[in-house]
């Protein structure tokens, strides 16, 4: 855990360091530079939802976390103050015995909003399940360092 905070600590601290001397307005060539995302620096999550349905944007409908065998399960947040080039990762996972049933991984568009379905829960026996979220930069060839966004429960009961 420690680790995980001290990574977190000091890719803020770098993130703080390239934007912070930028200034925003003309440069030198007579060209706007672009505004930063926000002048509050913390990435975390916002607007978390979880439903059966969603609108065409991906956004989810109707918020639940009660789920039958065979229903889609829709998720949908923003990464807010996420730098460009920084992914998304969901963890789907069975509380009992701790089985992990899927992982997807998605690039953050600008603004951070990123949607993940699970299309067919009909082989997931009924039961407690729970959805990580992560996000995390791409590193070359290796394992991305992930910072953990939350978790969320969920029940999936028989038809």
């Amino acid at each position: 855990m420690r680790t995980i905070r001290t990574v977190s600590v000091l890719f803020l601290a770098l993130m703080y360091a390239a934007c912070g001397s930028k200034e925003s307005g003309p440069s030198a060539s007579g060209v706007a530079t672009p505004q930063p995302r926000s002048n509050n620096l913390d990435v975390g999550e916002d607007r978390f939802q979880i439903g059966k349905t969603v609108a065409a944007d991906g956004k989810v409908l109707n918020d639940t976390d009660q789920f039958t065998a065979g229903d889609p399960i829709y998720i949908s947040f923003v990464v807010r103050n996420a730098p460009a080039g920084t992914y998304a990762k969901v963890m789907w996972k069975r509380i009992d015995g701790d089985v992990k049933m899927g992982e997807e991984q998605k690039t953050l568009p600008e603004g951070g909003f990123v949607s993940f379905a699970v299309k067919d829960t009909s082989t997931w026996p009924p039961g407690r399940y729970q959805v990580e979220k992560w996000f995390g930069r791409e590193a070359s060839g290796t394992t991305p360092p992930w910072a953990w966004l939350g978790i969320k429960d969920l029940t999936i009961s028989r038809r």
